[in-house]
């Protein structure tokens, strides 16, 4: 069994700063990925779409970081229990807002189609979290490399698990039966029908294995294998926004959407 030390409390003397960073540069992408999506789906800007389809290829990337950085947190929280339940929550009201009440207010005249989440980053996250809280005894019978190694693995032989392929392309590569493809509740999997629609969407496949890794990368943090360097904070605002991502996940849709609205009103788009 992997023999682990008890994380640490968090302070400005301890805090990575370079994880803060990263994770803020990732919040800087979303925000702006997030803003040409909203501007071409609720407003028909066509440069919108344009700029959404050109960043798309790279939007797994910055997402994975942040999903493999909030991994290796787990190795540092006081309490994963708490932190899961509280994110938990956040994502629940904000399915609650986007499926039931947006639709609501286009009697008004406001057009909120295509925004409804189902299964977004923070759904998945907080149910990793929770899995980990649940099984991390078990999942530490694995050494800290054998375990990241096997699930980047799983990971990269389901990354297309959503397009009902498994394996690794051009060599050996498995599809999944169309059978599975026809439901509607089974998405938070990553399997659903042609009609299923999230405008943000991690599904637990293959975005858990990707979150486990970084908790098995979170064991050498937490036994302070990290180099001095990466401690000190050093891209400032970018910074505050990795420490501040949850705030800056729950506002900047509406805030971009308010933006977007008076532009519009005053007839600037």
């Amino acid at each position: 069994m992997a023999k682990t030390k008890a994380a640490k409390p968090a302070s400005s003397q301890n805090r990575i700063g370079l994880m803060d960073d990263l994770r803020g540069f990732c919040v800087f992408c979303m925000i702006f990925y997030h803003g040409f999506l909203l501007a071409f789906q609720s407003f028909g800007i066509v440069a919108g779409g344009q700029a959404y389809d050109f960043f798309r290829p790279v939007q797994p990337i910055f997402a994975g970081i942040f999903i493999l950085l909030c991994g290796i947190s787990c190795r540092l929280s006081h309490s994963n229990w708490a932190r899961g339940l509280k994110l938990f929550g956040v994502a629940l009201a904000i399915n609650l807002i986007t499926i039931l009440l947006l639709p609501q207010l286009e009697r008004f005249g406001f057009d909120f189609s295509g925004t409804e989440i189902w299964f977004g980053i923070l759904n998945l996250l907080s149910v990793s979290i929770l899995f980990f809280a649940l099984a991390h005894k078990v999942l530490d019978w694995l050494p800290p490399a054998a375990g990241a190694y096997l699930m980047l693995v799983f990971w990269y032989v389901t990354r297309f698990f959503e397009d009902g392929r498994i394996g690794f392309p051009g060599e050996w590569e498995g599809r999944l039966p169309a059978s599975w493809m026809s439901h509607f509740w089974t998405f938070p999997l990553g399997i659903h029908d042609q009609a299923f629609w999230s405008a943000d969407y991690f599904p637990l496949i293959p975005w858990l294995f990707l979150f486990l890794a970084g908790a098995y990368f979170g064991i050498y943090v937490q036994d302070g294998h990290v180099p001095n360097f990466a401690y000190k904070a050093r891209l400032g605002p970018v910074n505050w926004l990795g420490r501040h991502a949850l705030l800056i996940y729950i506002v900047h849709v509406p805030a971009w959407w308010l933006v977007l609205e008076l532009l519009h009103l005053i007839h600037i788009i």
